[in-house]
């Protein structure tokens, strides 16, 4: 039997140089949580940069990120 995990990755290189400014998301064997992670892509993890999440607090932070975006459109629309 194999074990499959799940995640995502979202990479921006917003300053226009040629590194890539990674976050991981990465949910971790028990299943219960994630790991959210902030490095360069391909680097090696460092659990100094690293928030572990459960559903809840992953919802929440979601949520948290789209409410921003939509203050954020709505000032540029105002502009």
């Amino acid at each position: 039997m194999s074990t499959a995990y799940y995640g995502f990755y979202f990479s921006s290189s917003a300053d226009g140089s040629s590194n890539d400014y990674t976050v991981y998301v990465e949910l971790q064997e028990n299943g219960g949580t994630v790991n959210l992670a902030l490095r360069y892509k391909n680097a090696e993890p460092n659990p100094l940069y690293e928030i572990e999440m459960d559903e809840d607090d992953l919802a929440l932070f979601g949520q948290m990120c789209i409410n921003l975006a939509n203050t954020m459109k709505a000032y540029h629309g105002d502009n």
